[in-house]
């Protein structure tokens, strides 16, 4: 199926990461600076192990037909090598609850979305005690944290989970497993976001840290979890 004939009647909700190669506090700075200029907001993911363990990046959310939402991506990627930019991934993200091109099935999912497609679910637990990290590993799912997220004085903490190769109610059903355990262990749970990877053209880049996670994750646990810092 023609990926981009199928997607491209609907206008939906996406949200893209264009990564870029850096070194150093100063590229940073003038990343920032430019990320201001062309509306978008750049990030800095800190991973505990890798190839790739510092990834510089942008985000963005865009709505609209899947064409154009592509040629928008790729149009932030080329402003940021006009930049002296070196672009080295642009990752599109179809957000589950507004967006109608979803597969359901797992024959859906390898018959019209073969390739580097894969779920990403992610749920914030606030004020999580040292039991969590051992639920996470249990459940094939893992914790990540952003150091400027806090509610008041409690520290909160995002699970993640990544589920390549099935339709939305496989994963769905997964996920819900490991909700349902946090319910029962009485943790304070919020942000639910659940997202389907479409656009993925370097996920080597992850190398040497998800490839070992990717049949459920996206992330690490306990003190080698990434974390993910706005600049």
């Amino acid at each position: 199926m023609d990926l981009g004939q199928n997607l491209n009647v609907v206008r939906d909700l996406y949200e893209s990461h264009i990564t870029v190669d850096s070194t150093g506090q100063q590229y940073m700075v003038r990343f920032k600076e430019v990320c201001s200029q062309i509306n978008v907001k750049p990030i800095l993911i800190i991973l505990p192990a890798g190839q790739h363990p510092s990834q510089l990046m942008t985000a963005k959310f865009h709505r609209g037909e899947y064409g154009e939402v592509v040629e928008e991506v790729y149009n932030i990627g080329k402003a940021l090598s006009r930049e002296g930019f070196k672009v080295t991934r642009h990752k599109l993200e179809a957000m589950v609850r507004e967006n109608s091109h979803i597969p359901l099935t797992d024959e859906q999912a390898k018959k019209d979305f073969p390739g580097n497609t894969y779920f990403e679910f992610h749920i914030k637990v606030t004020d999580p005690d040292t039991k969590l990290e051992e639920i996470c590993n249990k459940n094939g799912v893992h914790l990540s944290r952003n150091i400027a997220s806090k509610a008041g004085d409690k520290i909160q903490k995002f699970i993640t989970a990544r589920y390549p190769g099935v339709g939305r109610v496989s994963a769905e059903e997964k996920f819900d497993q490991v909700v349902g355990i946090l319910k029962e262990k009485k943790y304070a749970l919020s942000h639910l976001i659940k997202e389907f990877t479409i656009l993925d053209d370097n996920k080597e880049i992850d190398a040497g840290w998800a490839e070992p996670l990717i049949s459920s994750c996206y992330g690490n646990c306990g003190l080698t979890c990434p974390v993910v810092q706005k600049i």
